[in-house]
């Protein structure tokens, strides 16, 4: 693995380079640094992708979402190898991420974004036992047809599903087929 600073955190996969901010080891809490760092790694160690879907291909923005529920997919499978060591420091971070996706749907931002922020915060709290108080709050924010497409999802039960593929492309072809219809 090769690190590389640069300004904001992300790992390329098939290179194996996770670029790091260098003032986040600096200026925030170490459990956060730690956390994005073990978030990072874990791209490296669960994300395996073999195929570009065909829905991929026609609209690139669905690599952003494919990634943001194999977030919540590699982080699950972090935490069963690795236990508390992990736990605690992604824990960290999922409330860390938590007040700057708030932030971001209160200021009213597109429509995908308004719906994969609440939906990965739902994810975050079903998953870290948060809580759900701050859902109600950001529900309340969303526009109405994202609401419709919020609860759609919702009705899926889709968080178990999520961590429990072994392969990244099992993952990307459940979006395909059950969560794209609803965010299109």
């Amino acid at each position: 693995i090769t690190f590389k600073e640069g300004r904001s955190w992300f790992t390329d996969v098939s290179k194996k380079i996770i670029t790091y901010d260098p003032q986040d080891l600096i200026n925030l809490p170490f459990l956060v640094s730690k956390g994005l760092l073990l978030h990072e790694t874990s791209h490296i160690k669960f994300t395996k992708v073999k195929k570009t879907t065909k829905i991929e291909k026609k609209y690139p923005i669905m690599q952003e979402i494919y990634n943001a529920f194999e977030d919540i997919r590699i982080e699950k499978k972090l935490i069963e190898e690795y236990g508390d060591f992990a736990n605690e420091a992604l824990t960290e971070i999922n409330y860390y991420g938590i007040s700057i996706v708030l932030e971001k749907i209160s200021k009213k931002t597109s429509k995908l974004f308004q719906f994969l922020g609440h939906t990965l915060l739902k994810g975050v709290f079903y998953f870290y036992n948060i809580g759900y108080n701050e859902t109600h709050t950001t529900y309340n924010l969303l526009d109405q047809d994202v609401k419709e497409k919020v609860d759609l999802f919702l009705d899926l039960n889709p968080y178990d599903k999520i961590v429990n593929f072994n392969k990244t492309d099992d993952l990307k072809d459940y979006i395909d087929r059950e969560v794209y219809p609803i965010i299109k």
